[in-house]
This record gives C-alpha cells, sequence and structure tokens, in this order.
C-alpha cells in the first residue's frame, strides 16, 4: 500500500484521477477497501472530513520479479510503504517500511511525522488502547467505544470523566494519552508527556532556555514565540501554575472562564462584544489587578465588554454600572440605579441610591472588626500541622488556634487547599498518611466536617425544606387542621414522596421528563398537577389560607414570616436567610442551587448543630468540644450584603464553641479574621509556604505577603470614600496607619508597600 493522503480534508479527486491513469484500480479509504472508479463517480468522499488513502500497489508473494511493485510503492508513497495481511485486507498486523526512517538497530521502519501524531484528540495520536483520554472506567469501555462517532464518545467520556471516582490509568500509554511512537519523540530530552505535565511556567521557562541550532533552529524560529505568546497569555491571566495536560473537567467555573479569555488576547479582534460571568471568581487580588488590566486591553483595541460581577475593584474600574435589584429572586429583576461610578457620589442622586444597596456598600464599606473588637490569642489553644509534604507543599508548618476564626490566604495556586483539605482535615480525622505530614492537638476539637459546595442532593426530590428537617414540622401542620382530620390525612399525605398525596402522573416531582428521539430529552411541567407536585383532594386542605403547594412554593423569607410563630420552623429558616439565602423557595429542587447556595445552605445546617440543636430542633446535650469546620471559598457569587451575612453566621458558629477555618480571597472576610494564615508568595512550585501569620493587622504589616499589601488598604478603609481611581489619585493623601479604628500599626508604609521606615533608616 503506498500511503498518499494522511488525515486531510476535501473530496481529493485529482489524486484518485492519477492513480487511476496508472492503472491503480482501488485503494483502502478510512480504513475500508473501495474501487476508485466508484470513487470517482459517486464523490462519495464528504469535503470536510479528513481522509486517509491508500493505494493498492499489489500482491508480493515472494516470487521472482516482484520487486517492481515495491519500487512503485516506494515511489508513489514518497519513500514509504505499508505491508498488510492480503488474506485479511482489513485490519491484521501491519508493517511500515521506509527508505528514510529506519532503525538500524532492530529494522523497523516508522511512517512520517505529522502534527496529528502529537494530539490525543486525533486518531492518528491517540492512544488506541484509551482513545486519548488515558484512563479507564470499566472494562467494557474500549468497546462500547468502538465505532461510536466522535461527538458522541466526547459526551460519553465528558460524563464519565465528570462524575467517575473509579478509574484507572491505562496501561498503554500510562495515562499519557498518546500513542507510543508519540511518546518516543523527544525535543530537547523532553517528551510530550513530560511537556503535557510541565504548569505554563514551567513550560515557558524551558522554552527559553532552549538553544537550538542548524535545521532545528530554523524549525523552531517562527513556533517558539508563538507558543510563549500564548504561554504569556495564560500567565497574564493568573493561571501560569496549571499543568498544560490538565483535563478541562477538572478546571473550576473561574478558570475555565479565564482560559478562553487568554485565547481571545491572542485574537486581536476589534468590535467585539465580551460577555463575562464573575471572571475574578477564585483569583487573589493580586491577580484580579492583572486580570482588570487585560480587560482594559481589550477595551483599548475597540471591543465592549459587559461584566456581571460582585467584586469592588471591578465595580470602581467600570466606566457604567448597572445595578439590578433591590432584591434577590422575586424580590429583584429591577434597575435600581445606573450610571458613571463618579455619578454616584453626586449629592442629586442621593434619592436614587438609597434604593441601591451596591452603591451604598461601595461609598459606606465595611468596617473591620465589624464586632468592635477580635477575639485574642493570648490564651488560645492550638492545633498544628507539621511537615506538610503534598503537591507544592514542601514540609511546610502552620498553626490553627482553636475556637477562633481562621482564615487561609494566598494567589491562587499558593497551597491553600492542599493545606487545609489535604492535611488539616484528613490529620483531625485520623486518616493522614505519615507521608503526608503530621497534626498535633487534633483531640482538642470533636470531628471535622468540610461545608463544600457540592450538591445537598442528587435528585430533584431533595430541596431546601427537606435538607433543614422543616418540611416534617410543616406537614405535621397541615395534618392537625380540621380538614385534614375529618379526611383523615396524617402528616404522610402531604409528602411528595409517599403515594396517596401526590400527583401520581409526575410522581410528586412536578415535572416530566419526556425521550426525544435525536435530542435532548425534555423535561416540562406536570400537565396533570400543574407543577404543584400533589394531587387535588390533598390541595384542597389550607392552612391559614395556604394549601401545601402553596407553602412549599414559599420563598425562605416568606415562610418566615408565615410559621413565624411556629419555633421549630421559623428558626432554621432564619439562620437560612441570615446565610442570604432568602430569596429561595423551600420546595427548590435541589441540583438547581448553585454550589455557592448548597454551601450556604449546609452552612446553616451546621450552625442549627452548632447552637445545640437535636432531632427536630430541640435542644441537645451540651457539648465539651467544638467541631472544626472548613469552608473553601464561601463568598463566591456573594454580593455585599450577603458577605456581610455570613460573616454574622461564622462569628456565630465560633462564639458556639467551634473552630472555622476558611479558604478565602474576599478582602472583607480576610479582614474579620481572628487568625491569618498567608500561604506563598507565588502559586505552583513557587508557593506552598507560610509567608506570614497573625492578626490582620499584622498580616499587613509583612512586607512580603501578596495578601498584606491589599489587605492594609481595607483596613485604613474611611465611610464615604467612593471614588474612581481617577478621581482619587490626584487628591490621594498618605495616612498614618496607626491612627485607623480599631487597628494598630507600629510601622509605616508608602502606597508600594515597602516599609517607610525601613527605607527611611
Amino acid at each position: 500500500l503506498a500511503p498518499v493522503v494522511r488525515a486531510r480534508k476535501g473530496f481529493h479527486e485529482k489524486t484518485l484521477v492519477w492513480a487511476a491513469k496508472r492503472g491503480i484500480a482501488r485503494a483502502r479509504v478510512d480504513g475500508g477497501w473501495r474501487e476508485i472508479r466508484d470513487l470517482l463517480a459517486k464523490r462519495s468522499l464528504g469535503r470536510y472530513r479528513e481522509h486517509t488513502i491508500e493505494l493498492d500497489c499489489g500482491t508480493i508473494r515472494g516470487r521472482a520479479g516482484e520487486a517492481g511493485r515495491v519500487r512503485d510503492a516506494l515511489r508513489l508513497g514518497e519513500g514509504t510503504l505499508l505491508l498488510a495481511p492480503a488474506r485479511s485486507r482489513f485490519g491484521g498486523r501491519e508493517e511500515v517500511v521506509s527508505v528514510h526512517r529506519v532503525c538500524a538497530a532492530c529494522g523497523r521502519s516508522f511512517a512520517a511525522l505529522d502534527p496529528r501524531d502529537f494530539s490525543f484528540n486525533s486518531p492518528a495520536g491517540w492512544c488506541p488502547s484509551c482513545f486519548g483520554y488515558g484512563v479507564h472506567w470499566r472494562e467494557e469501555t474500549i468497546e462500547d467505544l468502538r465505532g461510536e462517532e466522535e461527538a458522541e464518545r466526547d459526551q460519553r467520556i465528558e460524563r464519565r470523566e465528570a462524575g467517575a471516582r473509579e478509574a484507572r490509568v491505562c496501561s498503554e500509554c500510562g495515562g499519557a494519552r498518546l500513542k507510543r511512537d508519540a511518546l518516543a519523540v523527544r525535543v530537547g530530552g523532553v517528551t510530550p508527556a513530560d511537556f503535557a505535565r510541565m504548569s505554563g511556567r514551567e513550560a515557558a521557562a524551558w522554552l527559553t532556555r532552549m538553544k537550538f541550532a542548524g535545521r532545528e533552529r530554523s524549525i523552531a524560529r517562527d513556533l517558539v514565540p508563538q507558543i510563549l505568546e500564548r504561554l504569556r497569555f495564560l500567565e497574564e491571566v493568573g493561571l501560569g501554575y496549571l499543568g498544560l495536560g490538565r483535563s478541562a473537567v477538572t478546571l473550576s467555573g473561574g478558570e475555565s472562564q479565564r482560559i478562553r479569555l487568554a485565547a481571545q488576547l491572542g485574537s486581536n479582534l476589534r468590535g467585539v462584544l465580551y460577555v463575562l460571568d464573575e471572571p475574578t471568581i477564585g483569583l487573589h487580588p493580586h491577580d484580579n489587578e492583572r486580570l482588570l488590566g487585560i480587560l482594559d486591553g481589550l477595551k483599548r483595541r475597540g471591543n465592549s465588554l459587559l461584566v456581571v460581577e460582585h467584586d469592588e475593584e471591578t465595580m470602581r474600574r467600570a466606566d457604567w454600572l448597572i445595578d439590578l435589584g433591590p432584591g434577590a429572586g422575586r424580590y429583584g429583576g429591577e434597575i435600581v440605579w445606573q450610571g458613571a461610578p463618579v455619578a454616584a457620589a453626586s449629592a442629586r442622586d442621593a434619592g436614587k441610591r438609597s434604593a441601591s444597596r451596591t452603591l451604598e456598600f461601595l461609598r459606606n464599606p465595611m468596617r473591620h472588626p465589624m464586632r468592635g473588637a477580635r477575639r485574642g490569642l493570648r490564651n488560645a489553644t492550638w492545633m498544628e500541622v507539621v511537615g506538610a509534604t503534598f503537591h507544592n507543599l514542601r514540609g511546610a508548618s502552620a498553626r490553627i488556634p482553636v475556637g477562633r476564626l481562621t482564615v487561609v490566604t494566598g494567589v491562587s495556586g499558593a497551597g491553600k487547599s492542599s493545606l487545609v483539605r489535604g492535611v488539616l482535615l484528613p490529620g483531625v480525622r485520623g486518616d493522614l498518611s505519615s507521608e503526608r505530614g503530621a497534626v498535633r492537638g487534633a483531640e482538642l476539637v470533636a470531628a471535622a466536617y468540610e461545608v463544600d459546595q457540592s450538591p445537598i442532593g442528587k435528585t430533584p426530590r431533595s430541596c431546601p425544606a427537606t435538607y433543614l428537617g422543616v418540611w416534617d414540622e410543616i406537614r405535621r401542620l397541615f395534618a392537625a387542621t380540621p380538614e385534614a382530620r375529618m379526611r383523615g390525612y396524617g402528616p404522610g399525605r402531604f409528602s411528595f414522596n409517599v403515594v396517596g398525596g401526590r400527583c401520581e402522573r409526575c410522581e410528586g416531582q412536578g415535572r416530566v421528563r419526556f425521550a426525544m428521539n435525536f435530542l435532548p430529552d425534555a423535561d416540562l411541567p406536570c400537565e396533570v398537577c400543574g407543577g404543584q407536585r400533589f394531587n387535588a383532594e390533598t390541595r384542597a386542605v389550607r392552612y391559614r389560607g395556604r394549601n401545601v403547594a402553596e407553602a412549599l412554593a414559599m420563598s425562605v423569607e416568606e415562610a418566615e414570616a408565615f410559621f413565624g410563630f411556629h419555633r421549630l420552623i421559623a428558626e432554621p429558616l432564619k439562620l437560612l436567610a441570615e446565610t442570604g439565602l432568602g430569596y429561595v423557595a423551600l420546595g427548590q429542587s435541589s441540583p438547581t442551587l448553585s454550589g455557592g447556595e448548597a454551601q450556604r445552605l449546609k452552612l446553616a445546617s451546621e450552625l442549627m448543630r452548632g447552637q445545640g440543636w437535636g432531632a427536630r430542633g430541640h435542644a441537645a446535650r451540651p457539648r465539651e468540644k467544638g467541631n472544626l469546620y472548613a469552608l473553601e471559598e464561601p463568598t463566591i457569587g456573594l454580593h455585599f450584603a450577603d458577605v456581610e451575612k455570613l460573616l454574622g453566621v461564622l462569628h456565630r458558629l465560633v462564639d458556639a464553641g467551634h473552630t472555622v477555618v476558611v479558604i478565602e480571597h474576599n478582602l472583607d472576610v480576610i479582614a474579620e479574621a481572628d487568625y491569618v494564615l498567608d500561604l506563598g508568595p507565588e502559586g505552583g512550585e513557587g508557593g506552598g509556604r507560610v509567608v506570614a501569620c497573625g492578626a490582620p493587622e499584622e498580616v499587613a504589616r509583612r512586607c512580603g505577603s501578596r495578601t498584606g499589601r491589599f489587605l492594609r488598604k481595607t483596613l485604613r478603609r474611611t465611610v464615604g470614600s467612593f471614588a474612581t481611581r481617577a478621581e482619587a489619585q490626584p487628591k490621594r493623601r498618605r495616612r498614618s496607619l496607626g491612627s485607623l479604628s480599631g487597628a494598630r500599626f507600629p510601622r509605616r508604609f508608602s502606597e508600594d508597600g515597602v516599609d517607610a521606615n525601613a527605607r527611611e533608616g
């Protein structure tokens, strides 16, 4: 077989006509044998699909006079031919014969290298065992994937990769995704798998160090600058710590968005409208500064940017603000204020500003500490992480005060999650291996809980009311009404999970799913109950004018007022409202809650436990020890007002005797901590060390802390400070940090964060 076309799009009519004129009757096209005459007559090759064409130059039986066929195949294949078993013209073991690429030791020949050989998204390059995914989920996975269209295969694998926990590394490629021939290629001693394991920052440093000579230099002259430029864009959006081969499904939403933003930076497009949804999620203020600079660069090119954001600095840098509200959920949907940021400070807009909570918080930011004083550390007991070695942590040690609010800070990739989730929590639970380090003082807390953003339920039947346990009490109230007692209805009648009171058409879910051929399934409201989950007889029973379906549709704030006299219902709902979820409906399906909403729902549940409530809200036995609660970025998606509520909830947990450890970038949360643990100084391999620790005022004094520089600005904020950067710059005056209320600073700092005393001395 003479390979004449390899993974190229088009009809390839000229190639087929040229072959027919030379007496070649058939060819192997995309793995199947075809007559060239039929291919030309039917034009069956798709123009926009990649095709591989190998011409059949005849059969070799080892007889005299067959050398000419070999020479013809080598000539047509430009020095390369394929030997396939004659009895099995499709499949079987094949050999590559080449006059250019042959191993002198073993005699094996190789086809010419192509860029597709190094792509795990292409059949030419992916590992034939795992199809370029690097893992297997079950034994029959590969057989299931054979013959599927690429789009279908990608969807199935993506679903498995997102949800599977039993994946095993592919034994063929060792998780490198590529076929063995591609993995054998080296540039400067580095294989494609080695390069994929590098972070963007490491790859840029390696390419900068590489020196090419001769023919390699002419090849690298144009390619290396392009690669370095793309890696620079990745660094500019604060993602230089990410591994280049990291699976996309393991990235956070903010990381995925910033990767797409980095791709746009290299496009040089103009006149484009970019819409970004909270691009600062997961960003340290240091990285946030760089991101805002990038957005300014896109604007200067002539593009427009529409940004949905809660970040204070982003709002101050905007040219135009649009504030929606006045509340959340059903209480919002109105434009309460819009205009240039500089106009927000004018007195004539005072009446309009009163409806905008955003502008009020910008003009009158939170003062810290909110409660006037912090909890002291002098008499605190401590847990200690010793010799933490996990991911980029290299023997790090840190102390955590028991019964205090601790905030762990640092730039993205500094090792915050590795320390808290990878070492501290397993150490307290007794699951930490000795290779990762040790945790001393774990006996000081009763248990350790991670209040994460994972869903609270995987089925539509789960909802906030059932998660908090208030729905049981509401059902008892309805069952106690005269009409329900007259009909013989018990509390089970008012459950949407039990046969009898629920609508049987939708089985109490309120929606019916219809399977659609060749289209995604359609999820529509139930036509029998109208989406209300209960049958007509159950809905006929009313309590204070509301039926059970209407009670389930109430928001948390509405239900708190409606059931205000009933402590076992009102108190949990009050706690939930204090976390900023007053707008959520009691019966909202759990899978539709965002990660932040699910986390705050768990926080309210833990706060109930922290206040000593047992089953059904009754007082439980007092605890001798508090629990350890770990939260990762609970302020994601929260407005200033909701952050203030969240801080109040965290303080109540600590007041109840518990230890709270929060991984956070939000400066208001950091400034409210009793103890700050700052990691860094950089992300990835440049991090993993404790840079600063202590009360927020102490961390603010550390010149080597990237967090400290921004924390100083937050601690010295004064009421009525809202002004744009351009407006404030000419009037800026240097203030002594020691004059701040609630903060003590024995040293002075310049605006660039350098110790002024040291500079003058």
